[in-house]
């Protein structure tokens, strides 16, 4: 009697164990995560086949699926700017979905997964190069800009032509030109200050104006080229309108951070899939 009774006890300790166990395993994987937060994802391009810094259509569409399935709440940019204003609140779970530089891609691949989802995009435009189809990736244009805008799409400023590197010295040293001061080598000489205030003033100006008269859509969120700005950045960009302003440090953002430098989380690479894509939101909610 005594011995059976000790392996009741086993069996009951090792069931209890592997319930707990199971537990731990489905633990996160549904219900609420996170509130008063909104976790931002940037992507860039989808091909068919992957790169470092595209995925595929299958790959995207695994992603909302899983937002979809994990009980994720997307967002409109409108919603994002209203709680960004402490104007409103947002779902738990909140998810807001942006893409850098406005590959035709987006128009091709993601637009009709968002809208068979009934779901929200913001695609961060390179202005000048809005409809470009020659010697560069294929660019949105703006009739698949206003046909998109009727279905939940946003487009906001990735500048007006600052989306790449130049000199910044005599040895040939380069940088990001929207984060430095340009070498003018005709003349031996760096911009002065007030140089490179006037050139970040007219681009950012000049994307912000494009945008709204050809869209008549509100302008005011400035996605910055590679992540690489500075004080003076900031300053000019709220000059011109632009009062928020996306990086990509990772993080998710509340009511109270920094307009200016709003995070985001990289979830266009090849080697995210959708189980990635909610440990790195859970993971970063943690944090």
């Amino acid at each position: 009697m005594k011995k059976a009774a000790l392996l009741t006890i086993i069996v009951i300790m090792l069931l209890a164990f592997m319930f707990s166990l199971g537990c731990g395993l489905t633990q996160g994987t549904s219900g609420e995560f996170y509130t008063d937060r909104v976790a931002v994802l940037i992507y860039h391009h989808i091909v068919q086949e992957e790169s470092d810094f595209s995925i595929t259509p299958a790959q995207f569409e695994e992603h909302l699926d899983t937002l979809v399935d994990r009980g994720y709440n997307v967002i409109t940019l409108s919603h994002f700017r209203d709680f960004l204003r402490g104007e409103v609140e947002v779902p738990p779970n909140a998810v807001l979905i942006t893409f850098d530089d406005g590959y035709e891609s987006f128009y091709r691949y993601a637009y009709p997964l968002l809208k068979e989802r009934g779901m929200s995009a913001t695609v961060f435009m390179i202005v000048r190069h809005i409809g470009a189809r020659e010697d560069q990736i294929p660019k949105i244009d703006w009739p698949q800009m206003l046909e998109m805008m009727e279905n939940g799409i946003y487009f906001q400023s990735h500048s007006y032509d600052s989306h790449f590197y130049a000199n910044i010295d005599a040895e040939g040293n380069r940088e990001a030109v929207m984060a430095a001061r340009l070498y003018l080598a005709g003349e031996g000489r760096n911009e002065t200050e007030d140089e490179y205030r006037a050139r970040i003033y007219e681009d950012l100006r000049k994307s912000r104006d494009l945008l709204e008269q050809g869209l008549g859509m509100h302008v005011d969120f400035f996605a910055v080229p590679y992540g690489k700005k500075n004080e003076i950045v900031d300053e000019v960009a709220k000059e011109v309108g632009l009062e928020y302003i996306f990086t990509v440090e990772p993080g998710l953002v509340s009511m109270g951070s920094d307009p200016v430098n709003l995070p985001r989380l990289d979830a266009g690479v090849p080697w995210l899939n959708g189980n990635g894509l909610h440990r790195l939101i859970l993971q970063t909610s943690r944090n």
